[in-house]
């Protein structure tokens, strides 16, 4: 990451990463999401400043934060806003459909946001129901043996 940037201040081209697709869509769309109806939010969609997406519900996000890459102090700062925004957006979504656990665990994340707290608000919030894990096993159970032999 910190390489591409000194690759653009040097001039140098450098391979498209993640944070040079944000950069592009940002340009595509003008900079802000604003002028198009919201779109369906994915997990692992890119993002523009000020694009506002529906989630699996329905429900209509905020404004993404804004994207600045200039220097690596300005993309340590806009990861961290998309984290806080994946996390409030998260909370809020919870909150919608009721689930006061969820909600307090987006809340406590955003003190210090792990990559698992931001790939678990980001599934929430984009993941349909039916498409949720369950929660079951994937080996089958297993029957525990007997302490003592049936056989004297």
């Amino acid at each position: 990451m910190v390489d591409q940037l000194e690759a653009r201040r040097g001039g140098l081209s450098c391979p498209e990463g993640p944070l040079t697709r944000i950069a592009n869509a940002e340009h595509e769309s003008g900079g802000g999401g604003t002028d198009h109806p919201p779109r369906p939010g994915a997990v692992g969609m890119l993002l523009a400043t000020g694009e506002v997406v529906l989630t699996a519900t329905g429900r209509m996000t905020s404004p993404f934060p804004p994207v600045r890459l200039g220097t690596s102090r300005a993309v340590t700062s806009t990861v961290r806003a998309a984290a806080a925004w994946l996390l409030h957006n998260a909370a809020e979504e919870a909150l919608a459909r009721g689930n006061l656990f969820a909600r307090r665990q987006f809340l406590l994340a955003l003190r210090s946001p792990r990559q698992a707290d931001t790939d678990s608000a980001e599934c929430f919030l984009f993941t349909p129901r039916d498409n949720m894990p369950t929660g079951q096993v994937a080996c089958p159970t297993v029957r525990p043996r007997p302490l003592h032999s049936e056989h004297p």
